[in-house]
């Protein structure tokens, strides 16, 4: 649950700093990001082309190879509909880290 709520802190305050900067085509939110869960750093991109659409929170299976990577080639384009958090979970994407005690996970 404090994941989660992390996730929801940092992408309102994202979005409300975008519309709080009144720049010509803010409507499109592309950002990679960080927040501190516990000990471990959690990396995610938010993309969304509309920032009043709803939020939503892209969980990739695992443990294993986050998704976002493969939407460059081929895209899902949730963005178009949504604000999309790919979430990369710990051990993952940009939330490898070589230090990890694997049997803590």
């Amino acid at each position: 649950m404090v994941k989660i709520t992390s996730i929801i802190i940092v992408l309102c305050t994202l979005i409300i700093s975008c519309k709080a900067n009144n720049v010509e085509n803010m409507d499109t939110i592309k950002e990679k990001t960080f927040i501190q869960v516990n000990d471990n750093k959690i990396g995610m991109f938010i993309e969304g082309n509309n920032l009043n659409a709803p939020v939503l929170l892209f969980l990739h299976g695992g443990p294993g190879m986050p998704q976002y990577g493969l939407t460059q080639k081929y895209p899902t384009f949730l963005e178009e509909n949504f604000i999309v958090c790919w979430y990369e979970q710990r051990g993952a994407g940009l939330s490898y880290d070589k230090t990890i005690d694997y049997e803590q996970m």
